[in-house]
């Protein structure tokens, strides 16, 4: 929601619609609990606020149906019931006012600093957010009256700091009349006198000011019975003496000549590139600076404004020259030349008529547009050789390739800025719509932060409600059109500037960029080289120009690119073939990564399969639509055990796995032990019992075919795990040291491990404490990789024993040792687990308000994804919630976990990692103690 009170009392939603919020006592509710926001409003200040001492017998009831219709009007979460009352949990993004004051505050920083141009531009945007006066629906009740006041008075001030600001510009002249308005106004404020008196008196009205101070001076008098201040006193003895010190700021020396043009509209952003750009071309070292990226990143505007902040270090002038309508490579010299107004010396080159009129002169040149006229460049290197003061800054889609260049890629914007960007060109178009920053971020963040598509974006919020513009995204190219008439044609719809890339590469860049769409998350250079056909200096070629990005290992498109290069893909004719090479590449890498043979988790090994995920989803789309049901098998069973569970994602799992499970007579024998097993697994997971014990029993059926130990193991450990979640603990016991047997034998240290955590946490059950311990210590010093997924739940199980036997300190730091390596894995599932003993040791230690929390984050993770409650995170919940319910009223037991509900998971698990000074001498005492 944005709520706005800087006029009459409004509510948006985070499309932008103005929100019916019912009758003025209906209004009135939510208004008082605005103004507290962050803060229980007690029911009783409620209804002596709206009804005084007249409040009739069903005040109560009523006030429970004016917040029951506020809630169905604002939705679910915004306004909340607490004991006592209700609250209204706003951030100060979210109302009109705050905004205001962080834009005053600023500005008035800015004024005290000297900076009087930031000063005004700051100061008039936050004066821009008022529509009228405070609260203006309300402005005479009394829950209000404060509020309205101080803001007003806050209104003033931010007022008079502009006025000071333009007075510092020297723009006493067009100050007058709106002082002299303000001074009528408001007769009993003396700043407003003051300004008004040195606008006149700079403005050549002497007189005029004496008598202001006259005519001031007088009213106080009679009014208040007071005199001038001194500051104001000797304001009147300097324009009486005609003192320098009220004299008009001295004119600017004569500013080098600066033809750049103006943007019409703000630039948003960008500091750290203007830092970086500026120190760069301050430095003297650095003559040519290339600025590159790709089309609609803001590069033209971003040398603009580099180039009007470095302006008055070039003595003899800067310069803007476009090449975007300039196709001949042979025109370069010839079209700075002309911008220059040199006209043309008889018998003299272009090119040696411009090096005779730089010569020594200091002179920047912008140069907007190469990228078509990259095989002319070279004659920019004979300039900057002949001119040893001559500046270029560039703008191109690829580097000029010439020596001493500076090539510096220009990156989207900031999440933030992006954000500033969308609501500033919003403002534009639609003055009236308010969007809240969460939808602005989500619509900047389909755009990938590129800012032609979000001043694109923009730019339909005149016909489209935010909100709906979001829903459209999903196909960015046909939306993002209608920009600005005097804007380059190729700048007016996203699918021009991409157009205009595209044509400017040779024919193999073309369709190597179409290829390379094929890959949904990106790809290494072999994936590539495999499936693409892709030769180096191609590729490279391609993140030349901007349309390819790299980090020297992957190599990617932004979204709204691959987009494009979709397009381009489906017309190439060969896109059947290319998603076959697609789908044997990444069931290969299955392969040869061991994912089908039971290697161990390791960092390194998940970070492969995070950065390939989109590429597997695609390969099994693509596999599933052409029949290639092996394909599809092999790539379920291994993204079941090494992505998909640990991610909590079991909905997806599922899905592949029940559409492997359609052709299971089709797979060798090996890969329909897999798939069962993967189909077992899930089963369990979501407490499908009679279902996993089905998979189990048909993979122990087709064994015998398959001789591979790994998978034995695999089956037989499902069988066993399956008989401690129906209690049979002394069957799974034996099944279980066979498995410890077997991998014994064949020297297999996973499936051991396994074994030897299974046995620890049967141990558990049965109560033999010492005896799980042992297990588990014995399975922690076992695998090859310390790091690996049992190992892991070995020091979880560990945790768990700990605090069994009352040692919750330790308890606590095996969790959050495990969790540590849990994180570093990317494996949620296992985080979430050790994020449970870690909530139950801190609970005995004294922590209640976090362990509830962590408890609260932690179950909800489970249920959201899915998965079945298991023993030993259960025992935990109930650790936890008899601690808080032994010292805690229920209701805020029940407040506290709902918080960690309410708490993203990386902040709930960050939250468990972090140690902190015990708290148990805090305590409160036990409920129901004396």
């Amino acid at each position: 929601m944005r709520f706005g009170i800087l006029g009459p009392f409004e509510v948006a939603d985070d499309e932008g619609r103005v929100l019916a919020l019912g009758g003025r006592k209906q209004r009135s509710v939510l208004a008082i609990l605005l103004l507290s926001a962050g803060e229980v409003v007690p029911s009783d200040r409620l209804i002596e606020e709206l009804w005084g001492e007249r409040a009739p017998a069903t005040a109560a009831k009523t006030i429970q149906v004016y917040v029951s219709n506020l809630r169905k009007a604002l939705g679910d979460g915004v306004l909340v019931t607490r004991p006592g009352g209700y609250m209204l949990p706003v951030t100060a993004a979210d109302v009109d006012a705050a905004q205001f004051e962080a834009l005053a505050t600023e500005g008035q920083g800015s004024l005290h600093a000297g900076d009087f141009r930031r000063a005004a531009g700051l100061l008039s945007e936050a004066l821009g957010l008022w529509r009228g006066p405070v609260l203006a629906d309300f402005a005479y009740e009394s829950f209000a009256q404060a509020k309205v006041a101080r803001l007003e008075e806050s209104r003033l001030a931010a007022l008079e700091d502009r006025i000071d600001a333009e007075l510092g510009l020297g723009k006493h002249a067009r100050l007058v009349g709106e002082l002299e308005g303000l001074v009528r106004e408001h007769p009993l404020r003396e700043r407003p006198v003051a300004q008004l008196m040195l606008a006149l008196y700079r403005s050549g009205r002497q007189a005029d000011a004496l008598e202001v101070y006259r005519r001031s001076s007088e009213l106080w008098r009679d009014e208040l019975g007071l005199e001038p201040s001194p500051r104001l006193r000797e304001l009147e003895r300097s324009i009486l003496n005609q003192d320098t010190v009220v004299e008009p700021p001295p004119p600017a020396a004569p500013a080098p000549p600066c033809d750049l043009p103006v943007p019409a509209t703000a630039f948003v952003g960008r500091r750290r590139e203007l830092t970086e750009l500026a120190a760069l071309l301050q430095g003297g070292g650095t003559r040519l600076v290339t600025l590159t990226g790709a089309g609609g990143s803001g590069k033209t505007r971003l040398a603009l404004r580099v180039a009007e902040t470095c302006a008055a270090d070039y003595r003899d002038g800067t310069w803007f020259v476009a090449f975007a309508d300039v196709t001949d490579p042979g025109l370069i010299a010839a079209t700075i030349s002309q911008t220059l107004e040199l006209g043309e010396a008889s018998g003299m080159a272009p090119v040696r008529r411009l090096e005779q009129w730089l010569g020594t002169r200091q002179v920047l040149l912008v140069l907007d547009n190469l990228e078509q006229l990259a095989d002319g460049t070279a004659v920019l290197a004979e300039v900057l050789s002949a001119c040893p003061r001559l500046t270029l800054l560039v703008t191109s889609r690829e580097p000029l390739h010439l020596s001493g260049e500076q090539q510096y890629e220009v990156p989207v914007l900031e999440p933030d800025d992006a954000v500033a960007l969308f609501e500033g060109r919003t403002r534009a178009v639609a003055p009236g719509l308010i969007v809240h920053p969460k939808l602005a971020g989500a619509i900047c963040a389909r755009l990938d932060y590129l800012p032609l598509a979000i001043e694109l974006a923009a730019a339909r919020t005149k016909a489209l409600a935010p909100g709906d513009i979001l829903r459209r995204l999903d196909t960015r190219l046909p939306l993002l059109t209608g920009g600005p008439r005097d804007a380059p044609r190729r700048q007016q719809t996203l699918r021009a500037t991409l157009d205009w890339s595209y044509e400017l590469l040779d024919a193999g860049q073309r369709q190597l960029f179409a290829r390379l769409a094929v890959f949904a998350g990106g790809c290494t250079f072999a994936a590539a080289e495999a499936v693409c056909h892709a030769e180096l200096d191609t590729l490279q070629a391609l993140v030349d120009r901007s349309l390819l990005r790299t980090n020297g290992q992957r190599y990617w498109m932004l979204p709204t690119l691959r987009e494009y290069g979709l397009e381009r893909f489906e017309q190439t004719g060969e896109a059947e073939e290319l998603r076959r090479l697609h789908v044997r590449w990444f069931v290969g890498l299955i392969h040869s990564e061991g994912l089908d043979a039971h290697v161990p988790w390791t960092s390194a090994l998940l970070d492969r399969v995070r950065a390939e995920r989109e590429n597997f989803r695609g390969a099994l789309e693509w596999a599933a639509e052409s029949g290639d049901h092996e394909a599809v098998a092999r790539l379920t069973f291994a993204l079941t055990f090494y992505w998909w569970v640990n991610q909590g994602q079991l909905q997806e799992a599922g899905r592949w796995v029940a559409t492997a499970l359609e052709h299971l007579a089709e797979y060798p024998p090996w890969l329909r032990v897999g798939v069962l097993s993967a189909a077992t697994n899930l089963a369990w997971w979501r407490g499908e019992q009679k279902q996993a014990l089905a998979f189990s029993d048909q993979a122990l059926a087709i064994l015998p075919q398959v001789g591979d130990p790994n998978f034995v193991c695999d089956v037989m450990m499902s069988n066993g795990i399956l008989a401690i979640e129906r209690g049979d603990l002394n069957d799974a016991r034996t099944t279980i040291e066979d498995v410890m047997r077997l991998a014994r034998e064949h020297n297999l240290r996973l499936p051991l491990t396994r074994a030897l955590v299974n046995l620890g946490d049967i141990a558990i059950g049965q109560g033999r404490l010492d005896e799980g311990r042992s297990l588990l210590e014995e399975a922690v010093d076992c695998p090859e990789d310390p790091t690996s997924e049992p190992n892991l739940v070995a020091v979880i199980n560990l945790s768990q024993i700990a605090a069994l036997q009352g040692r919750y300190r330790d308890a606590a730091s095996l969790g959050r040792t495990a969790l540590a390596v849990a994180l570093d894995h990317g494996d949620q599932l296992r985080a979430v687990w050790a994020t449970f003993h870690i909530a139950w040791a801190l609970a005995e230690l004294g922590e209640l308000q976090r362990s509830g929390r962590l408890i609260g984050a932690a179950t909800a993770f489970l249920e959201n994804a899915g998965f079945a409650r298991t023993r030993s995170d259960l025992l935990c919940e109930k650790g936890v919630l008899d601690a808080l319910h032994r010292r805690l009223a229920a209701d805020a037991v029940h407040t506290v976990v709902q918080q960690g509900r309410d708490t993203p998971l990386g902040e709930a698990l960050s939250d468990a990692l972090t140690e902190r000074p015990q708290l148990s001498a805090a305590l409160p005492p036990p409920r129901g103690s004396i």
